[in-house]
């Protein structure tokens, strides 16, 4: 292998012999943790889950620390996801908060 503008390249006489070759890029991700409120439910992390997947993003942490308050049901995740763009935080969190018994998806600030 060798680059285009290296002298043995630029000396080779045979240039039906050379082959040119791209490296893919790895996708630049930031890790980003987004906060989940709602009613808990079953399947409720599996259709998370299922978002996250469809987007193709990474997660890299998930954590449910136990119910603030147990009488009302409710339930607060942190997920950390591998972001590429803010686009895609926007769409994921949309479709989130759209799931039943969501009551609140944006991102930590804290």
């Amino acid at each position: 292998m060798h680059r285009q503008d290296c002298s043995n390249v630029l000396r080779l006489r045979e240039t039906g012999r050379l082959i040119e070759v791209n490296w893919g890029t790895r996708p630049q991700t930031v890790p980003v943790t987004i906060n989940i409120t709602a009613y808990d439910r079953a399947r409720l992390l599996s259709e998370i889950s299922n978002i996250i997947a469809a987007e193709n993003i990474n997660m890299s942490a998930v954590n449910m620390p136990p119910r603030r308050n147990q009488r009302r049901n409710i339930i607060t995740l942190y997920i950390t996801l591998d972001i590429s763009h803010i686009a895609q935080l926007s769409r994921v969190l949309t479709k989130i908060e759209q799931l039943p018994n969501v009551i609140e998806a944006r991102r930590h600030t804290g």
